[in-house]
């Protein structure tokens, strides 16, 4: 499992922040197999994370509203349409749309069948619950 080195660098400032910590810097990112020129810009750029961080927020509040307009759920099309109907029409691309739901989780993202179940069978192909036993795929 390959840790990503903004949660190295996590760690690390933790290491740092603590009173009884004896190592140092250079060894610590060496351990972590991570650069110092790395983590001095993991910690410069924190206010920037912060400020993404509630821009996202806010553009998700944004996806909500799509969300849940008229009562029933969408997926990331679906809201991207409720998007351009918006006055004034909001614009986002899908691909954050679909980002944003997956990160605050909660939403499902993926159009689903309604009112049908999908069996998946052999290569998880997937099929409609009525054509399972016809060979179709």
């Amino acid at each position: 499992m390959k840790i990503p080195a903004s949660a190295k660098y996590g760690i690390i400032e933790q290491m740092m922040q603590r009173e009884d910590n004896m190592l140092n810097i250079k060894w610590l990112c060496e351990t972590a197999g991570v650069s110092r020129s790395g983590y001095y810009h993991y910690l410069q750029t924190a206010d920037l994370r912060e400020q993404r961080e509630q821009k996202d927020r806010a553009d998700f509040e944004l996806i909500l509203i799509a969300y849940n307009h008229r009562g029933y759920s969408k997926g990331a099309r679906g809201v991207y349409m409720r998007f351009l109907h918006m006055d004034p029409p909001v614009h986002m691309n899908i691909k954050k749309i679909r980002r944003l739901m997956k990160k605050y989780d909660g939403h499902n993202i993926h159009h689903q069948w309604q009112g049908t179940a999908l069996l998946y069978v052999n290569n998880n192909r997937c099929l409609h619950k009525g054509t399972a036993g016809l060979g179709i795929k």
